[in-house]
């Protein structure tokens, strides 16, 4: 495992509860992290609360993927991605009913290496992954008895780049019995 250099954070909890609960900004105040600076997984959680006033939980996820086994594929199945995760959703208690709304925010970039079958060979394709996902939602719980009614409205943002590409050098393909070429190819 290649951790980066600096100082680091394996694991964190902190939890802080008022001496007189009510009275204050927060009833409770709860944050953990694990492998901040430099693992290739982090994570942190916070949680603010008020009890039958709010709730506000933060979720932040990082991790580092790599790839790269020479003996496999001859070598050319690889990536180098990173994936981010951000999740925030705040609630407030109005009553019976509960109020709240949430964002996310998803990522998920890095090159990457494959091979496409094309007329009996193996060709080197450059893959890069670059997609973010945003979610925003709000909604609002009403208590019915023993049921319980949500409405919710969501909205959903996708951004994403899927161009594969031949890389310079690697038309030839990886058969050399096969005399099939490619001088280009845009997926």
């Amino acid at each position: 495992m290649n951790l980066d250099e600096g100082a680091r954070i394996f694991d964190f909890s902190l939890r802080a509860i008022p001496k007189d609960p009510g009275s204050g900004f927060f009833d409770a105040l709860e944050i953990e992290a694990s492998g901040l600076g430099g693992d290739p997984q982090q994570w942190a959680h916070l949680n603010l609360r008020r009890h039958g006033v709010y709730r506000w939980d933060l979720k932040y996820d990082r991790s580092e993927y790599f790839f790269s086994v020479p003996d496999f594929a001859l070598g050319q199945h690889t990536n180098d991605n990173l994936r981010q995760t951000l999740d925030s959703l705040l609630e407030f208690h109005p009553g019976k009913s509960r109020v709240y709304l949430g964002f996310a925010r998803r990522e998920f970039d890095g090159p990457a290496f494959l091979t496409q079958d094309f007329a009996r060979d193996e060709f080197l394709v450059f893959a890069p992954a670059d997609r973010q996902t945003d979610d925003a939602r709000a909604g609002i719980d009403f208590p019915l008895g023993r049921w319980a009614l949500n409405l919710e409205q969501g909205y959903r943002k996708l951004e994403t780049l899927s161009e594969y590409e031949l890389p310079s050098g690697s038309g030839a393909g990886n058969n050399p019995g096969n005399n099939s070429t490619l001088s280009s190819f845009l997926r």
